[in-house]
């Protein structure tokens, strides 16, 4: 993907998606799936330029009964950002529920991290290095038992964290 330059926006996000990634667990002799996503499979692709102090960008999803909205069924969520300045506080970049719900799913930058952010005191962060002007990606993924994190396509940190089901609205760029 070509690089753009802005110097408009405070966040663009590109391509935020939420895809059912499947997963196959071998028990013994029994072979179980993971619940099939409904349609659409994937949520997006969303281009959004979202101005300093802006509103972000708030949808519900087309399917309020999504088995992607299950707290034990794989996600992926990833963007394209490109900021304008530094981060200073946390911003949340782009994910899924009502950021006051208990378990949200939301990728946010903080200064000198990527965070994959599921509410209050729920967290996986990692060092990251972003830079104001320059494109970067960032990914979070839920496997049905294990949460990562990437910064531009490296895996940079996994872990557990607290599990619950979400609201069916996708948000990009909301205020905490």
């Amino acid at each position: 993907m070509p690089v753009r330059k802005t110097t408009h926006s405070a966040i663009i996000s590109r391509l935020i998606a939420l895809l059912p990634l499947p997963v196959l667990l071998l028990t013994g002799l029994a072979l179980a799936q993971a619940p099939a996503t409904n349609d659409p499979q994937q949520y997006g692709p969303y281009n959004l330029q979202v101005l300093p102090d802006g509103m972000g960008f708030r949808t519900p999803l087309a399917n309020q009964h999504d088995s992607v909205l299950l707290a034990d069924s794989p996600w992926t969520i990833y963007c394209w950002v490109n900021l304008q300045q530094p981060i200073t506080t946390l911003q949340l970049v782009g994910g899924l529920g009502n950021v006051t719900a208990y378990t949200p799913r939301f990728l946010a930058l903080e200064p000198g991290k990527l965070t994959l952010w599921m509410g209050l005191n729920n967290s996986l962060s990692v060092p990251a290095k972003i830079i104001p002007g320059q494109w970067h990606l960032l990914a979070a993924t839920f496997d049905g038992s294990r949460f990562h994190i990437m910064a531009d396509e490296q895996p940079a940190a996994s872990g557990p964290l607290a599990l619950g089901s979400t609201n069916a609205v996708l948000q990009i760029a909301p205020t905490v």
